[in-house]
C-alpha cells in the first residue's frame, strides 16, 4: 500500500482509507489496492501531509469505535 493508505479491521470487515495531498492527485490507485485487499468500505480524503485536521480519517475511527454510554 502507498503511504497515504491504511486498512482497519472493524467488526470483521476491513475499512480502507486513501489520502492524497492535493486535488491534482488522484486516489484511484490507492482505492484499487484497498478494494483488492477486500476492504468493505473505502474512505478517501484530500489533505496535505502537514495538515493534522483529517475529518474523513476521524470518520473512519468513529465508525468502528464502541459507543460510550
Amino acid at each position: 500500500m502507498s503511504q497515504g493508505s491504511a486498512t482497519v479491521i472493524a467488526m470483521g470487515h476491513l475499512l480502507g482509507y486513501a489520502r492524497v495531498s492535493t486535488t491534482d492527485q488522484q486516489p484511484h490507485l490507492q482505492v484499487d489496492a484497498l478494494k483488492h485487499a477486500r476492504c468493505y468500505r473505502v474512505f478517501t480524503e484530500t489533505a496535505s501531509g502537514a495538515c493534522t485536521d483529517r475529518p474523513v480519517l476521524e470518520q473512519v475511527w468513529t465508525s468502528f469505535a464502541p459507543a460510550t454510554p
